[in-house]
C-alpha cells in the first residue's frame, strides 16, 4: 500500500481495520491501474517467491499473499507472479481464479545466476565448516541458536575478544552472515548474526548432523546456566531472554523448556526489558503446548506450568489501568502495549488499552496505533480503539 501511495501522489489512509484491509487494497490498485492508463502506461505488480508466503495459518481468519491478488485486473493492469510447483495454491484462492489456470504457468529454465550464487554459498559454507576453529564454531553456534547472537555474545560462548568476532564475520568469511537489529536497543552494538538465508540454515544443519548441534547446544546451555546461577542480571543477553526460549522449543527439550517458562526471576527481567509480562504468558502458553503433543504427558510440569502463570496474573491484576497511557505519553508505547496486555481482567485491559489511543494518535504514530488495535481480536473491540 506504501507503494501504491507513492505512485499515486497520495498520503497513506490513516489506520485500517484488519478486515477491510484486502477491499482497500484493491481499490487503491484499481485507482493506480486507471492512473497509469491515462498516461499512456500499464500497471504491473510484481510478486517474486510466492510460494512462501507466510500469510497462511491455522487460523480460519488468514488470508494469504495469492488470495489477495485480482482474479480480474482492472484497467489493463497485470500480475506476475514467480514461486515454486510446491507447495502448491492456499485454499482461499478461488476456483475460478487465475492462478489455477494451468495454462497461464510458465516454466522457468534453471538460472546461471541462481546456480552460480548457489555454489557460491555452498563453497563459503563447506570452507565455513573446514576453516579455523573459530569459523567453525562461529557458523556452529549461530546455526544452533537460530541466529540472534550478537557480537559480545559470541565472544562470551568463543573466549575470542570482540573484534576479531566482527573482523571475521564483516570479512568473506562472513559472506554466510547477515546482521539484524535487536529488539530492544537498535543499536551497532546490539546487532544479532543470522545465517543469510533460509537454505543455507537447512544445509549448515545438515552438514554438523545431531552430534555437531547438540555440541554447539551444550555451550549454550552452560551460559544459559551461568547466568540463571546470577539470578539473570541487569545486562543479561538479549538472547538468553528471546531467542533461547525458542530454540529450546525447536530442540523439543521438554525438560529446559519448562525450566524456563517457569523460571520467576528471568521472567521478572524479562518484564523489565519488555515492559509487561505478555511474552512471559506467550511462553508458558507454548511449553504447556508442548507438553501436551508429548506423550505421555508430563502432569506435574503442567501443574507447575498453571501455578506459575496464576502467579504472574495474580501480579497484574492490580497494574492501574492509567499506567499504559502514562508510558505512551513518555513515549514509551511499546513498553505500555506490554503492560496493557498483561492486564489479566478483560474490562480492565480494554480501559488501559483506550488510554493508549489518543495520546498515539496526537502523537501521529500510525504503525504503533495498528499494533494497538491488532493487539485485540474482537472486531467490536477494534473498531472503539479506531474511533476512541
Amino acid at each position: 500500500m506504501e507503494q501504491i501511495a507513492e505512485l499515486l501522489r497520495q498520503p497513506l489512509p490513516g489506520y485500517l481495520p484488519y478486515a477491510i484491509r484486502a477491499a482497500h487494497l484493491r481499490r487503491m490498485l484499481a485507482e493506480a491501474a486507471r492512473h497509469c492508463r491515462e498516461r499512456g502506461e500499464r500497471l504491473v505488480l510484481v510478486v517474486d517467491g510466492l510460494d512462501e508466503d507466510r500469510g497462511v495459518t491455522a487460523d480460519p481468519d488468514s488470508y494469504s499473499v495469492a488470495g489477495l491478488l485480482p482474479a480480474e485486473p482492472p484497467h489493463g493492469m497485470r500480475v506476475v507472479v514467480s514461486g515454486r510447483l510446491n507447495p502448491p495454491l492456499p485454499c482461499d484462492v478461488a476456483a475460478d481464479h487465475p492462478l489455477r489456470d494451468g495454462s497461464v504457468v510458465r516454466t522457468l529454465l534453471p538460472s546461471e545466476h541462481a546456480r552460480v550464487a548457489r555454489n557460491d554459498m555452498e563453497r563459503d559454507l563447506k570452507r565455513l565448516l573446514n576453516g579455523s576453529l573459530l569459523e567453525q564454531s562461529l557458523l556452529g553456534l549461530i546455526t544452533s541458536a537460530g541466529g540472534g547472537l550478537t557480537g559480545g555474545d559470541l565472544s562470551a560462548l568463543t573466549g575470542e575478544p570482540v573484534w576479531r568476532i566482527k573482523d571475521h564475520l564483516h570479512a568473506r568469511a562472513g559472506r554466510s552472515f547477515v546482521a539484524q537489529a535487536g529488539s530492544s536497543r537498535p543499536d551497532t552494538e546490539s546487532l544479532a548474526y543470522v545465517l543469510g538465508h533460509e537454505e543455507i540454515q537447512e544445509s549448515a544443519r545438515q552438514h554438523l548432523e545431531d552430534a555437531g548441534m547438540a555440541r554447539y547446544r551444550q555451550r549454550l546451555h552452560a551460559w544459559a546456566d551461568s547466568h540463571r546461577c546470577e539470578g539473570w542480571p541487569a545486562g543479561t543477553p538479549e538472547y538468553l531472554l528471546r531467542g533461547y526460549f525458542g530454540m529450546l522449543r525447536e530442540a523439543k527439550d521438554l525438560r529446559r523448556l519448562v525450566a524456563c517458562a517457569t523460571d520467576r526471576r528471568r521472567h521478572d527481567r524479562l518484564a523489565d526489558v519488555t515492559g509487561g509480562d505478555t511474552a512471559a504468558l506467550n511462553e508458558v502458553d507454548s511449553a504447556h503446548e508442548a507438553l501436551l503433543a508429548h506423550d505421555p504427558v508430563d502432569l506435574t510440569s503442567l501443574a507447575g506450568l498453571a501455578l506459575h502463570r496464576s502467579g504472574i496474573e495474580r501480579r497484574n491484576a492490580n497494574v492501574p489501568v492509567g499506567l499504559p497511557a502514562v508510558r505512551t505519553m513518555l513515549g514509551q508505547s511499546i513498553r505500555a502495549l506490554a503492560s496493557a496486555q498483561s492486564i489479566p481482567h478483560p474490562e480492565r485491559r480494554m480501559q488501559a488499552l483506550l488510554g493508549m489511543a489518543e495520546p498515539l494518535t496526537a502523537a501521529g504514530t500510525m504503525d504503533h496505533v495498528e499494533a494497538l488495535v491488532d493487539s485485540v481480536e474482537d472486531p467490536e473491540s477494534q473498531l472503539q480503539l479506531l474511533f476512541a
